[in-house]
């Protein structure tokens, strides 16, 4: 988080929390987990500023890129947030993505009336 801008955070439900693992936040403006009930999947959010802000970097596109590519498990990547450089991979790696909605069934409840 940046003092200056705001950041990127990922809220997960109470219910998902014992699900979550393999954290990594030590990219600025990147938050990527797991989740153990749906296997082979990595999940990432990211914010990418516009291409005419001070605050866009290739870099920062890159290192989107690169976790895709050496991480993505062997049934993908979902990738979400505030994507806004036109053009760039993000736009094409979210096409491909599905919706968490699909998944969440994966990921039983231990009290199926709790919300």
């Amino acid at each position: 988080m940046n003092g200056n801008r705001g950041g990127t955070c990922v809220f997960i439900h109470q219910y998902l929390n014992k699900y979550v693992f393999d954290v990594d936040v030590s990219i600025a403006d990147q938050v990527w987990f797991k989740l153990k009930c749906i296997p082979g999947v990595l999940f990432g959010s990211c914010y990418v500023p516009p291409s005419d802000s001070i605050y866009f970097s290739y870099a920062q596109l890159s290192s989107i890129q690169e976790k895709i590519k050496t991480n993505a498990c062997s049934n993908g990547c979902i990738l979400i947030g505030d994507l806004n450089a036109p053009g760039c991979v993000c736009q094409r790696v979210a096409r491909s993505c599905c919706c968490v909605t699909f998944f969440l069934p994966c990921c039983p409840r231990s009290n199926t009336n709790s919300k």
